[in-house]
């Protein structure tokens, strides 16, 4: 939907006091001339009765004052009309801007800008007790990439109706945001039982099966519940004491609602911790690439290095993203951190032999932004990392959401000299259309259905199925998660060109990948590190390539 107003609107929406006036004056001119125009009526009238039947002319002044009358009067009506049309503009661009500031688009419920102003209000007013009511869906995200976006909106007002039925009379209904919900509750019903009727009640009504792209289907629930009181607390500080509620109601077995209470306060901690600390990461450099090699299953060599992102963190010491990736996407600090990392990577990589690429995965939200191909080339340029080595893994399921701004996107990737592989290959839900129609150079099957071919002939088949649809497709095929060795002939006869894991080798720092690689690299030159360099990493100095 187009959120952009007319400048002219907003020249009025921006100044309603001068419209007020202006429209004033134009009224008053009109109402002066009215009064004139009657004035000299009544005067020009009767001369002309006098005059009808004698040779003297009726006073020249006298007519001319009555026409310029006529055309002052014909002019403010104008005006009028005029500003009224403006005035009518105002109104349904102020309008129109209430509504984009203060309620969501999708379901027409209020969102949480609304929401944060909602509670501060209760909180400056009579102090009253309140409850906050946080709503996840939980099987929303696969819903939204099996049918698609339109689909998943579709769902989304569904969601939103249902939650608005549920909920008292008086409750504050809204949309956070992706599929997330909140409903705040004032007053008798915000006490601890009436709360804890209205998430069974919630519960209920989420969990009856609804029909999406004309398919029945089902989606759970996970509610966590803050009580505030007698009011006084901040929107932040509510919400996330309800959002450790609902994860823990998630840990439980979802379908069901937690209260926020006293042994939840040590997560409460951690969390507000965590997300500071990330936050302060970010900003000083603390997250890291480090490279995993990928292999030509048929020579052996490495041609490629994907990039992961570890926390060098100042007490914990080096950590995975499982420690870091979902609060990052959680808070909104995913691609701040995955730039960071990129920008990190390439410039390390950069006097790496030409032959080396380096692939750097896309999150969803980052994908989802559409001026991620500028946000890159602007890294390559910062860097003088070249186009032609970057690759970057894009997830299956990111391609859903909008396919004529993934193709737009991928586009002005391919255009700029850079590689994009399709990453997870067989989880995503993409269709035939989506990948024939999507320019990509590469297709990676995801860790799992490699790992599960040990297991049998069920999973030898997938995989192989997966391979001969990417073979169609006329696409180089890259298996991830290779662990075990007697893989590597199964993957070679499937078709795979490319593989990487345990098995060829684990993710290594950019120093500990020219120790371990860089005697093989007889185009780079491996120099000492400067005295003040703290990191201690070698400078690497092409020769060849």
């Amino acid at each position: 939907m187009d959120q952009t107003l007319p400048a002219a609107v907003m020249t009025v929406v921006a100044s309603p006091a001068k419209a007020r006036d202006t429209r004033r004056i134009s009224q008053t001119v009109a109402l002066l001339a009215i009064v004139v125009f009657v004035v000299s009526a009544s005067q020009l009238l009767p001369a002309l009765v006098a005059q009808s039947g004698a040779s003297n002319p009726v006073p020249r002044d006298l007519v001319t004052a009555f026409l310029l009358n006529i055309a002052l009067i014909l002019f403010a009506w104008r005006r009028t009309a005029e500003l009224r049309q403006v005035s009518s503009q105002r109104d349904a661009a102020e309008h129109r801007a209430h509504q984009l500031a203060y309620f969501d688009e999708v379901t027409g419920i209020h969102n949480r800008r609304w929401l944060n102003d909602l509670i501060a209000r209760l909180s400056s007013s009579e102090p009253a007790p309140s409850a906050l009511i946080l709503i996840d869906l939980d099987r929303f995200k696969k819903i939204n990439d099996l049918f698609g976006h339109a689909a998943g909106d579709e769902l989304l007002a569904i969601a939103a109706a249902r939650i608005q039925e549920a909920c008292p009379a008086d409750a504050s209904c809204v949309r956070l945001g992706g599929d997330e919900f909140a409903v705040l509750l004032t007053g008798a019903s915000a006490d601890k039982r009436a709360s804890a009727r209205t998430a069974g009640r919630l519960i209920e009504e989420l969990n009856k099966p609804v029909y999406v792209a004309n398919t029945l289907t089902a989606i759970g629930v996970s509610i966590g519940i803050a009580c505030a009181g007698n009011g006084g607390e901040e929107a932040s500080s509510l919400l996330r004491r309800a959002d450790v509620a609902m994860y823990e109601a998630k840990r439980l077995g979802r379908n069901r609602w937690a209260f926020f209470d006293a042994h939840m306060a040590s997560e409460l901690k951690r969390v507000v911790k965590l997300e500071a600390e990330i936050r302060e990461g970010i900003a000083s450099g603390q997250f890291v690439p480090f490279f995993q090699p990928i292999i030509d299953l048929a020579t052996g060599e490495v041609t490629a290095f994907e990039v992961l992102a570890r926390w060098m963190h100042p007490t914990r010491g080096v950590l995975e993203p499982a420690e870091f990736i979902e609060m990052a996407e959680r808070k909104g600090m995913i691609s701040d951190l995955s730039f960071g990392v990129m920008q990190a990577a390439l410039t390390s990589a950069r006097s790496w032999p030409g032959r080396l690429k380096i692939a750097v995965n896309v999150s969803p939200v980052q994908f989802s932004d559409p001026l991620i191909a500028q946000r890159i080339m602007k890294i390559l340029a910062l860097t003088g990392f070249p186009p032609a080595r970057l690759e970057l893994e894009i997830m299956e399921r990111s391609l859903l959401e909008d396919l004529g701004m993934a193709l737009s996107t991928i586009t002005s990737l391919k255009n700029a000299g850079i590689s994009v592989c399709v990453d997870d290959f067989g989880t995503g839900y993409a269709s035939l259309t989506h990948l024939h129609s999507l320019p990509f150079d590469r297709i990676k099957i995801d860790r799992e259905f490699i790992a599960s071919m040990v297991d049998g002939q069920k999973c030898d088949a997938l995989v192989e199925a997966l391979a001969t649809l990417g073979k169609g497709l006329k696409l180089p095929i890259t298996a991830e998660g290779v662990e075990a060795d007697s893989l590597r002939s199964k993957l070679i006869e499937l078709g795979c060109s490319d593989a990487q894991g345990w098995l060829f080798g684990a993710e290594l720092s950019a120093k500990e990948v020219v120790l371990g690689f860089g005697s093989r690299w007889s185009d780079l030159t491996v120099l000492p590190t400067a005295p003040d360099d703290t990191a201690a990493r070698p400078t690497l100095t092409s020769t060849g390539t």
